[in-house]
C-alpha cells in the first residue's frame, strides 16, 4: 500500500503527539492507577473504535463504497480480517499490560518528578518515529 500520507508533517504530528499525550498522561499526569486486574478496559476501547470504524465505513464517501481506515477493518476480505481482529486483541492485552507494568514501576520507584519525566521520554522514543 502507498505509506506516502504517513510520511508528511501532517501524518507525523498525528501519531507522534497522540503517543506523547498518552505517555504524558500514564507517566505524569495520571493519578488513577493502571491496575492489571481492569485488563477488558484495553479491549471494550479497542471495541468501540472497531465498532464506530464500521459504521463510519460506509459514511466516509458514499459514491466509492465503504472506507476503512486500516485494512484490518475491512470486512469485505473475510475471515483475514477475522484473525486481524484476534490479533488486534491481543495486542491491546498486551499493551495494556505494559502500560500497567509502567505503572507498578513508576510507583515502586517514588524517584518522583524526575524519574517520571525520564519514563515519558523512554516511552515516547520507543514509539514515536520521524523517518523511516
Amino acid at each position: 500500500g502507498n505509506t506516502e500520507p504517513f510520511k508528511t508533517f501532517y501524518g507525523l504530528i498525528t501519531h507522534n503527539c497522540n503517543v506523547l499525550f498518552v505517555a504524558i498522561e500514564v507517566c505524569l499526569l495520571g493519578g488513577l492507577p493502571v491496575e492489571l486486574s481492569h485488563f477488558a478496559v484495553g479491549p471494550l476501547v479497542g471495541l468501540v473504535y472497531v465498532l464506530f470504524s464500521w459504521w463510519m465505513s460506509t459514511r466516509w464517501d458514499r459514491d466509492n463504497g465503504p472506507q476503512f481506515l486500516y485494512f484490518f477493518l475491512d470486512t469485505t476480505l473475510g475471515w483475514s480480517t477475522t484473525f486481524a481482529l484476534a490479533a488486534l486483541l491481543v495486542v491491546l492485552l498486551a499493551y495494556y499490560a505494559i502500560f500497567s507494568a509502567i505503572d507498578d514501576v513508576l510507583e515502586h520507584l517514588d524517584g518522583g518528578l524526575a524519574v517520571h519525566v525520564l519514563t515519558t521520554v523512554a516511552a515516547s522514543c520507543l514509539a514515536c518515529r520521524f523517518r523511516d
